[in-house]
């Protein structure tokens, strides 16, 4: 049966890939219903090799824990599976010709919401406002940016001795004439192509392939407004992938250093985005002690606009940091914490399965007062951006419940709940600071969250979200699977099904 599996996926995927012009089958666009059946085969095979895993695993217990039960506590695995359905997007000059591609602009009107574009040359510049935590945020930098960003870290004025760059991008993106651009399908201008689950190499690889596309034919559709239509005909005089542009502030900067760490979403958060940052953030920490008292490294985080997925960073920056330094005040017992109005008691983050989650967890109250006193230090320098990570999520709830369309209250309901899931694994990765901090995190995060958390039930209350407090939640994004699934954009194929 497993053998006839595996070539019904062959089959039907060679069949999909060899379609150049589309046409009907069986009443559908051959492209979607061949699309379709990939996909339902995959699931298939896919979840009997999750079972043949979990009989492997359970049966010296006689199968006592259900295959559903031991699913919730393989998230690596319930990930996986959200990403089957998500086509690997190639870009090539047959998509850009056609306009199926098209090279958007990173920066627009109105995206520099704390002005710092003429200063620096990089919109959304800002550092949390806690002394001696040197965690900073911006949007997507150029050739100036990088200079101007990385030369004032290093002046005497602000006295850092050296930067870690932090790219948070999980798409592809190049740099042309002092403007970066990111690829994105004619279908949806706003959002760029993403690649859910690509390592940093991965992604790199495909700029290098879209440089040496763009270089060789360098005229295609490109969009500098998303007001006016593209340009059809465009002509690239230099074009560089981000990477090589922090090489080149290298050779003229010995004290920084590059990484890229893709996070997979704007609204959420993985368990592996906590162990790449962390490994990233506690690389550096270690040499603070192991050189002098005088080291200081400056952490910026960069994604396209520097707003959800830098902000996120900045936090889990921060918390592994005031582990190393100690927390501002009022993280601790009887300091007067911030107050958020109106609603304090949802904008201060206490709705029902939060509460549940600080009972479950050791010392649960102070775990979430020292995860809001650092959201709350984040959010100080970025106040016209009205994005702060706790205080959204009943912001965004409250969007939903003013919906006027099915479409709209869907979106602000995911949207709401992603953000409630990404403020509770924010609480429970300082609840594993703490725990582990005796052996200075020598275990990731993730597995840390298999071996300890999983025990206490978390992974069951994360299979159980949502605002109890005001309604039932919906079962579409009550689940993880659910949840994780609906953040995977919705494509059309073109690529290849890998």
């Amino acid at each position: 049966m497993l053998c006839k599996l595996r070539t019904d996926i062959l089959t039907t995927k060679l069949q999909l890939e060899s379609i150049t012009t589309d046409y009907l089958m069986e009443g559908q666009n051959a492209h979607h219903f061949l699309y379709k059946r990939c996909l339902d085969y995959l699931d298939r095979y896919f979840f009997l090799l999750c079972f043949s895993a979990y009989v492997r695993e359970q049966f010296s217990a006689m199968l006592s824990m259900s295959f559903s039960k031991w699913l919730h506590t393989q998230p690596d695995i319930i990930r996986l599976w959200t990403h089957l359905s998500l086509p690997v997007s190639n870009t090539s000059q047959q998509l850009l010709n056609e306009g199926k591609h098209v090279l958007v602009a990173d920066e627009y009107i109105g995206l520099d919401m704390l002005s710092s574009r003429g200063d620096l040359h990089v919109s959304n510049f800002r550092k949390i406002s806690t002394k001696g935590i040197s965690v900073y945020g911006m949007a997507q930098p150029a050739r100036k940016g990088f200079a101007h960003v990385v030369n004032h870290l290093l002046c005497k004025k602000v006295k850092h001795n050296y930067v870690v760059l932090i790219n948070l991008r999980n798409d592809i993106a190049i740099e042309s004439d002092s403007t970066t651009y990111s690829v994105r399908s004619a279908t949806n201008l706003e959002e760029p192509i993403i690649f859910p689950g690509f390592s940093h190499s991965e992604l790199e690889e495909r700029e290098e392939n879209l440089k040496k596309l763009l270089s060789t034919h360098n005229k295609f559709q490109v969009c500098m407004d998303l007001s006016q239509p593209p340009e059809m005909e465009h002509q690239f005089t230099s074009v560089f992938y981000i990477s090589e542009l922090a090489d080149q502030q290298k050779l003229q900067t010995l004290d920084m250093t590059y990484k890229r760490v893709p996070l997979q979403c704007d609204s959420a958060v993985e368990e592996k985005d906590f162990d790449n940052i962390m490994s990233v953030v506690c690389e550096y920490c270690q040499q603070e002690k192991m050189k002098s008292a005088n080291w200081d490294p400056a952490f910026v985080f960069f994604c396209r606009t520097g707003k959800s997925r830098t902000t996120l960073a900045m936090a889990i920056a921060g918390l592994i940091l005031c582990h190393y330094k100690g927390f501002p005040k009022g993280a601790c017992v009887g300091e007067q914490p911030r107050i958020s109005l109106p609603n304090a008691q949802y904008t201060n983050g206490d709705f029902i399965i939060v509460q549940k989650l600080v009972r479950i967890l050791p010392k649960g109250q102070q775990m979430k007062r020292e995860v809001d006193c650092i959201l709350d230090e984040v959010f100080d320098t970025m106040t016209p951006m009205h994005f702060h990570l706790r205080e959204i999520i009943f912001v965004t709830y409250n969007k939903m419940r003013k919906s006027r369309t099915e479409d709209e209250r869907q979106m602000f309901q995911k949207l709401s709940i992603d953000y409630l899931e990404r403020y509770i694994y924010l609480i429970i990765f300082n609840t594993f600071l703490h725990f582990d901090y005796s052996i200075q995190w020598k275990r990731p995060f993730s597995q840390w969250m298999k071996q300890v958390a999983a025990k206490s039930g978390v992974y069951e209350l994360l299979d159980n979200l949502g605002f109890y407090d005001f309604e039932l939640p919906l079962e579409t994004f009550r689940t993880m699977s659910g949840r994780w699934k609906a953040r995977v954009p919705e494509m059309q194929f073109q690529g290849e099904f890998l």
